[in-house]
């Protein structure tokens, strides 16, 4: 027993050194409470009892030890139902050292679980006459199912917590125990060679006797025979006594003894307790018990008995806690044993497991095989195949402090300290984006961690383990493109590769800013407004492009296949990051990630406008495309304009251009053609003045970028409105008197429909000698023979009129009058 006094005051901490991992409580003690650790393998009650006899005034007496219901376990006792009368008088002594309004706190697991349980607290209240609080279920980590409330009061309890609440979510283990026991007549068809038998947290266990030395492994345990074996007590002692099982040895003459063998079937670990034991012959008190662990002897423990006294517990020491099986033997002469230990006489109860935490140490992910490989303490099997081990608790952390819980299948444990897992599909691709850097940390300096939640070892219960659990990441995978197709309908870019991951978050594993398409002639185009995307495996994703990137794009892949017109191979470029940051390195895809296009449209002119002021016809359609080198996108010889009365013009010298977008583009027209098409365009609007709709007509190859397989000539339904047209006007004229030729300069002249009508003669007016004036009367209308001149040849009747007042060569008449030719309304019926 040690006494550690950490101020002297009016609360003693009674502690058993034989719960698992106590000076974790201890550390978070209140100051002023006076700590003393009871030894294991000694009477806790009466080593509680020396303590408070040099006591008084005592406040509060806290026990924390193992407990059952109605049983507290003290060193290498047990305070119950049946040891109390013995005890009574050292708990009496007990109120000696307390004060009036004294408390007893008893931590043990289940202590005042149900009646029974409540029942003992009661009858220990009323010997140590002081108030108790106990309690009713187990009482420890919450990961394990365990609290720290005490929830069953006999008597008004007043007194604070004396333990530190960090120090008890600190605590990893509970004060629980399982007792496994027997019922009368358990076995048939006795003497048992082995037996089965089930318990609540450690699956099944195998009870057996053996000659066998402690030198042969558990499997290879030679059974004993008829009629040496496992009997139950009404077979050993009758009905009415003490209940459990024992052996009868036979006539063995083994050398080394006859051992009672128990042991986990699973290779699950627990902590010995206790054995309880009844000798029965009044002979035998020596006895040895060994525990092993993984088929190691790890412990050796002698016990004495009281001869002929029933029921007596047997503590075992910290040496047999993490074990996995047990061999008892008297090291006394057995009656049928020819002077050889043996079991003649020995009544087995119970036994008293402490359970031992399943725990999580570590994992390791090798993420060129996709196998988490988990290490860990104490795992069980469960009966059934790829069931032990629920995958689905598990959450890994990572990147960004995110985490992802698996939904991988159960798998079988390999050993009771380890599992692997092999991810699934989804799995990996959500898994590998957050362990994303070889290491035990993320690119972002993230601890990885592997959490299980309640129950992932469904055979025991609770257990919930979250931090602490260090991952080790091997052979991180660098996300690869390897080929794309992309519509250019629905601008669905379909890419296809290896080792794609899923980052934390929604739409966001791709950033689609990062990829940059080649196209006709090398011409290059980086998405700008895409939105970013979720893979949709670990070997695809679709992108689809927003109005802005389509219609860029659409430009530059101007071919269905994999090649452009100009013969260009389309590539699509990864910069780095693409794929979320993987492996804190740079994993940029830049090169030989071919793109198969589809559905390249036939490049469509929808409209177009005509400014017949500056000769700019802008022209709108759908699928414009490029082609690779410089103003030469658009052909300007391939448009013929239609016009008034269905004339048409052919542009001749117009020079070739750019597309300005994949649905425009302006041709500034030559001065030749403006003229020509200006002829035609005789007024603003969408049709001419004879009522001709406008019309431009595109010949095949129009578009040079197209595919030259592809038809694109575009020749009807590409309605043009004109603005600006020029009102005609006169600048002046010639008149030569001999020929009666009447030659008139001026612009924007115009036709209109049919043959010699442009110009309306008898609407033009001389001004001669004298001011006098003439109006032709029948001389011929005629055609315009430029957009800047017209010659009339007047008429007999109209010459010998308009000589007679123009009577002097030159600009003005004998008398001075200037002369002038004046054009009345409608003279230009072009117009």
């Amino acid at each position: 027993m040690t006494t550690q006094i950490i101020q002297s005051e009016q609360s003693i901490l009674f502690i058993d050194s034989g719960v698992a991992d106590y000076q974790t409580l201890i550390n978070g003690v209140k100051a002023g409470t006076q700590v003393v650790i009871l030894n294991a393998e000694q009477d806790g009650v009466q080593q509680i009892t020396d303590v408070l006899n040099q006591s008084s005034n005592v406040d509060s007496v806290h026990i924390l030890s193992h407990g059952n219901q109605a049983e507290v376990i003290l060193g290498n006792t047990s305070l119950n139902h049946s040891s109390f009368a013995a005890y009574q008088p050292a708990l009496q002594s007990w109120r000696n050292a307390l004060s009036e309004t004294a408390e007893v706190i008893l931590y043990g697991c289940h202590v005042a679980k149900d009646t029974i349980g409540q029942q003992f607290v009661r009858q220990l209240s009323a010997t140590i006459q002081a108030s108790i609080a106990a309690s009713v279920d187990l009482t420890g980590a919450k990961s394990l199912g365990g609290n720290w409330e005490l929830a069953f009061h006999c008597g008004q309890i007043h007194h604070s917590q004396i333990l530190a609440q960090s120090a008890l979510d600190s605590y990893a283990g509970t004060l629980a125990t399982e007792t496994i026991t027997f019922i009368e007549n358990e076995l048939s068809g006795e003497p048992l060679a082995s037996y089965t038998k089930g318990t609540t947290g450690y699956g099944n266990l195998t009870i057996k006797g053996t000659d066998s030395g402690t030198g042969t492994a558990f499997g290879s345990l030679v059974n004993l025979s008829n009629p040496a074996g496992l009997y139950d007590s009404d077979s050993q002692f009758g009905p009415g006594g003490s209940v459990g099982i024992g052996l009868n040895d036979g006539l063995s003459n083994a050398t080394t003894g006859t051992w009672f063998v128990f042991a986990t079937a699973n290779g699950g670990e627990f902590d010995l307790v206790s054995l309880k034991m009844t000798e029965g012959n009044g002979v035998f008190s020596s006895m040895q018990a060994v525990g092993f662990r993984n088929g190691l002897q790890v412990a050796t423990q002698s016990l004495t008995l009281t001869t002929g006294t029933t029921q007596q517990t047997l503590s075992m020491s910290s040496d047999f806690d993490n074990v996995d099986e047990i061999r008892v033997r008297q090291t006394t002469s057995g009656f049928f044993d020819s002077g050889m230990p043996g079991q003649d006489g020995i009544l087995f109860e119970n036994f008293i497991f402490q359970p031992i935490p399943v725990t999580i140490t570590s994992a390791t992910y090798d993420a060129s095989t996709n196998s988490l490989v988990v290490t860990g303490t104490n795992m069980t099997a469960t009966v059934g195949a790829a069931n032990d081990i629920d995958v689905t608790k598990l959450t890994l952390t990572g990147q960004g402090g995110a985490t992802y819980t698996l939904t991988s299948a159960s798998v079988e444990i390999t050993s009771a300290t380890g599992f692997t897992v092999t991810l699934n599909a989804t799995d990996q691709t959500h898994v590998e984006g957050l362990v994303n850097k070889n290491g035990t940390s993320a690119v972002d300096a993230t601890t990885f961690n592997i959490a299980a939640a309640a129950d992932w070892n469904p055979s025991q219960t609770g257990n919930v383990d979250t931090t602490g659990n260090g991952i080790t990441v091997s052979n991180v995978q660098t996300p690869t493109i390897t080929s794309a197709t992309y519509d250019a309908s629905t601008g669905a870019l379909v890419v296809t590769g290896t080792n794609f991951v899923n980052a934390n978050g929604a739409a966001n594993d791709i950033t689609a800013n990062k990829f940059t398409f080649t196209g006709e002639g090398g011409t290059t185009y980086t998405l700008t407004d895409s939105s970013n995307v979720e893979i949709t495996s670990g070997t695809a994703f679709t992108i689809t492009l927003s109005a802005t990137d389509k219609a860029a794009i659409n430009q530059i892949v101007n071919k269905n296949g994999t090649s452009s017109t100009s013969g260009t191979t389309y590539n699509l470029a990864a910069a780095d990051d693409w794929n979320t940051v993987i492996g804190n390195a740079n994993i940029a895809d830049l090169t030989g990630n071919g793109i198969t296009v589809s559905n390249v449209a036939a490049p469509v002119i929808t409209s177009a406008t005509y400014d017949a002021s500056t000769g700019a016809l802008v022209v709108t359609g759908t699928g414009l495309l490029k082609l690779n080198g410089a103003t030469n996108d658009i052909v300007a010889n391939k448009f013929t304009f239609t016009g008034e009365g269905g004339a048409t013009y052919t542009l001749t010298d117009t020079s070739n251009v750019e597309i300005t977008s994949s649905t425009a583009f302006t041709l500034t027209l030559s001065a030749t053609d403006k003229v020509g098409i200006n002829q035609i365009t005789n007024k603003n609007g969408t049709s001419s003045t004879g009522g001709t709709t406008y019309n431009l007509a595109a010949a095949e190859d129009w578009a040079a970028g197209a595919d030259a397989a592809v038809v694109v000539a575009d020749l009807t339904g590409n309605g043009m409105t004109v603005s600006n047209v020029a009102v005609p006007t006169i600048t002046s004229a010639t008149y030569d008197a001999s020929t009666g030729a009447l030659v008139v300069t001026g612009s924007n002249f115009l036709s209109t429909s049919g043959a010699t009508n442009d110009i309306v003669a008898s609407k033009f007016t001389f001004t001669g000698e004298g001011g006098a004036t003439y109006t032709l009367t029948d001389t011929s209308n005629v055609e315009i023979t430029s957009s800047t001149a017209f010659t009339l040849t007047l008429s007999a009747t109209d010459k010998v009129g308009i000589n007679q007042i123009t009577n002097k060569n030159g600009t003005s008449s004998t008398g001075g009058t200037t002369y002038n030719l004046a054009a009345a309304e409608d003279w230009a019926a072009g117009a």
